[in-house]
């Protein structure tokens, strides 16, 4: 199996469990604030969501669908939940379920777009994330971990609302 298919594969198989984790939702679940210092199922959605965003504007060398289509102005957010800082003050955002997904769908297309085009050269673009020497590829596998990681999150929050999170 080529790189290609298999990033293809693993972003089909995180959609998979990002759907999951997003489905069912209400809207008190989505912004149910948790005991102690985790987020809301909505702000770590979201922020989950404007990482793929972010990282795909930075492979495609285009401006973020969150400034491009205003949806800044959708979550009554200047930025989305970003690395680190106090999320407490983000509390104040508009979400709902609709527009998280809405969100959502915008940019899987321009994602499928860009992975459709990639080539095994373009893989080893150089790209600035963290370093001068980030390759796409290493954007990409840190954002199917990332992910990830934040569908699990999604998950164990509905669990502790008595609702199923993952399948299994």
């Amino acid at each position: 199996m080529d790189a290609k298919t298999y990033l293809t594969y693993q972003f089909t198989s995180l959609r998979y469990f990002v759907d999951i984790a997003l489905a069912g939702l209400t809207h008190e679940q989505l912004t149910w604030i948790p005991p102690g210092t985790a987020n809301s199922i909505g702000l770590t959605a979201l922020h989950m969501l404007a990482t793929e965003d972010k990282y795909l504007s930075l492979l495609r060398g285009k401006e973020r669908l969150w400034q491009t289509q205003n949806w800044s102005g959708t979550f009554n957010l200047a930025e989305p939940p970003g690395f680190g800082g106090d999320w407490t003050v983000l509390r104040q955002a508009t979400l709902t379920v609709e527009t998280i997904l809405g969100y959502q769908v915008v940019f899987r297309v321009k994602t499928d777009f860009y992975l459709d085009a990639l080539t095994p050269e373009g893989l080893e673009f150089p790209v600035k994330l963290f370093t001068d020497h980030d390759r796409a590829v290493d954007v990409l596998t840190l954002l199917i971990s990332h992910t990830l990681l934040h569908a699990g999150e999604i998950a164990a929050l509905k669990g502790v609302n008595g609702v199923k999170g993952l399948p299994f």
